[in-house]
Order: structure tokens, then sequence, then C-alpha cells
């Protein structure tokens, strides 16, 4: 049913409820994949510390076990910064996959329904000038300026945001990457 029509239509209703299914559906997707991801990265870097312990406290009568011991932590560490980076890729493309569905539900209600659903509230703000919507919301730049506004505005308290997990990712990475170089290198000049 176009806005204003008062006759239902259960058609547009079972769209609607299905758009607003799909945005959440996707933003599961991205939470549980980035739980996930941020698990791996904090496992590895535990098991690789467990090791590092291991080899310094029990393995210090057999100095090639310790050395194996290291270098496999090393490793560990190492890998870390490859894992994050494919990490990062895909959970990224997830979330644009989450703000794709929230734009087209948002056009989706607009159209159909309001949009001034209190899901779709922070939308027209994130979008440009509210003065200019519709125009906004149905421009093909409105998931790319969704995005953008997004890392903008971290600052401001964006705790639960793509660009706050993006950064978490990349400094769990590179802090493995180099704590792994360091051991290797140490292991090397040890020789």
């Amino acid at each position: 049913m176009e806005k204003g029509n008062d006759r239902p239509d259960i058609q547009h209703e079972e769209m609607l409820n299905f758009s607003r299914q799909n945005m959440i559906d996707s933003l599961q997707l991205f939470f549980s994949h980035t739980k996930y991801s941020l698990t791996l990265l904090t496992t590895i870097l535990a098991a690789s510390l467990a090791i590092t312990a291991f080899s310094f406290d029990k393995l210090q009568g057999a100095p090639e076990a310790s050395k194996l011991a290291l270098f496999l932590a090393a490793v560990f560490l190492i890998l870390m910064g490859p894992v994050s980076y494919i990490t990062h890729r895909l959970i990224g493309r997830y979330y644009r996959l989450y703000v794709s569905f929230y734009v087209y539900a948002a056009r989706l209600h607009e159209k159909y329904s309001s949009i001034e659903h209190p899901w779709f509230a922070d939308l027209k703000s994130r979008l440009g000038d509210p003065r200019n919507h519709s125009e906004n919301l149905n421009d093909k730049s409105a998931v790319a300026r969704f995005l953008d506004d997004e890392v903008a505005n971290f600052a401001n308290g964006g705790r639960n945001s793509w660009y706050f997990y993006r950064w978490l990712i990349f400094i769990l990475g590179a802090f493995g990457t180099i704590a792994g170089s360091f051991i290797l290198g140490w292991l090397l000049m040890n020789q």
C-alpha cells in the first residue's frame, strides 16, 4: 500500500517485515563473525603466550625443545597479521551488507509505511541534510555516505561501530605479528 492509502496490503506488509528481518539477520551475522574472529585472535595470542611461558619455565633443561616451542609461538603470533587482514575484509563485507539492508528497509518504509519507525531514527542525520532526506535516501551513494558518517562520528561514542572493530582487529593483528617477529629475531640471534 502506498503511503496515505488506508487499504491494508498484505504483500507490502510482508515485504516490509522481510526487509527488517534481513537487516537484523545481516547485523547478527556481522556481530557473530566479529565475535568469533576476535575470539580466534585472542586465543592465538593467549596460546602463544602460554607456549612462550612454558618454554621459559618448564623447558629450561632442554634448550632444543625450548627453542622449538618459542619458534611455534612466534609462528602463531606472526600468523595473526594475515588472519586479522582476512577477518577485516570478511566482516567489513558483512557490515556493508547490513548497511545495504538498512538503507533498503528505510527506502521501503518511506514508500509504503513510515520512515519515522524507531529503527530509522538516526538514518536521516547520517545521510546528510535532513531536509533532503528522500533524495539522500534514494541516492546510489547512500550506503557509502552512511559508512563515511560512521567513520567521522567514531569519536562521538561509536563503540559498536564497524570502525571500532576494524581498529581492534588491526591492533591485535599488528601486535601479534610484531611480537612474533621479535621472538623469531631473538631466536635467530641466539643460535
